[in-house]
């Protein structure tokens, strides 16, 4: 057994619906190992470059509205209230 499937969520899919969470099974457990391991085989030169182009793209975007978006009202109020929970000050 390897960390990813000893942290496999044993819950029955129908309890998971009363309870109102999602949880994973064997078999989806299973397809994130195989995700995982041909993510970390694949090498840089085997991504096509617009796939890593647009890739960067999207990262840039995503930071572009976290800088943003953290001088929001809404996003304010999440701080302090992260913050006075004690969350790391840094992050």
């Amino acid at each position: 057994m390897n960390a990813l499937t000893s942290r496999t969520p044993s819950m029955h899919p129908d309890h998971a619906e009363k309870s109102g969470t999602t949880t994973m099974g064997p078999s989806d457990a299973q397809t994130t190992i195989r995700v995982a391991e041909l993510v970390c085989k694949t090498k840089l030169n085997q991504i096509p470059r617009d796939a890593i182009n647009y890739s960067k793209s999207l990262a840039l975007s995503a930071l572009a509205g976290m800088v943003s978006g953290a001088q929001i009202p809404s996003c304010r109020i999440v701080t302090r209230y992260v913050q006075r929970m004690g969350g790391n000050p840094k992050s």
